[in-house]
C-alpha cells in the first residue's frame, strides 16, 4: 500500500509540472522567449485592472522591426530569426523585468511599460535606439531599427493619450 501510495504522489507531481511547463508554453513565444500574444494579452488585461485600481501610470509601445522581408529575402530566414532574437534582447535589455514584453507575430512586438513616468517615452525611445546597436555589433549586413507608437494609460482612469 505504501508504494501505490508513493507512486501515486509522484505521478500526481509530475503530471504537476507537465501541465505547467504546458501552461507556459502556451504563452511563450518560442523563437524569442519573450511573451506570445495570448501570453500577452493575459498578462496585460490583469496590469490594467491592477493599474486601475491603484492609479499607476504606463505606456503602451507597438513596435514594428524594420525590413524583415529585406532581410529574409537577401541573407535567409536564419537571419531574419537571428534579427528577431536580436531585437527581443534589445527589448529585454531596455525595459525592465516588471514590464510585459510580447512578439506578437511576424516582426510585431508590443510592451507595456508599467509606472513608466511621464517624460519616461523619450528616454526609453533612446534607449532602446543604443540597445538595438548595442545587440547588433558586429552584424554588417543590416541595422535593426524598429518603427514605434506608443500611448500613455492614464491612472485610475480609461483615457488614454497619444
Amino acid at each position: 500500500m505504501k508504494n501505490l501510495l508513493t507512486c501515486a504522489v509522484e505521478c500526481a507531481a509530475k503530471q504537476y509540472m507537465l501541465l505547467a511547463e504546458l501552461g507556459n508554453l502556451a504563452l511563450t513565444d518560442e523563437l524569442t522567449g519573450l511573451c506570445n500574444r495570448r501570453g500577452f494579452m493575459a498578462i496585460a488585461e490583469r496590469q490594467l485592472k491592477l493599474s486601475h485600481r491603484t492609479g499607476r501610470g504606463m505606456l503602451l509601445f507597438f513596435l514594428d522591426l524594420d525590413g524583415m522581408k529585406k532581410i529574409n529575402d537577401c541573407f535567409g530566414h536564419g537571419a531574419g530569426d537571428q534579427a528577431l532574437q536580436r531585437a527581443a534582447k534589445a527589448l529585454k535589455i531596455t525595459f525592465r523585468d516588471s514590464d510585459v514584453i510580447a512578439r506578437l507575430g511576424g516582426d510585431e512586438f508590443a510592451v507595456l511599460a508599467i509606472e513608466a513616468s511621464n517624460n519616461g517615452e523619450a528616454a526609453i525611445r533612446a534607449r532602446l535606439g543604443e540597445d538595438l546597436k548595442c545587440v547588433s555589433a558586429g552584424e554588417t549586413r543590416y541595422a535593426l531599427q524598429f518603427s514605434l507608437g506608443a500611448v500613455r494609460i492614464n491612472a485610475g482612469s480609461n483615457a488614454f493619450d497619444q
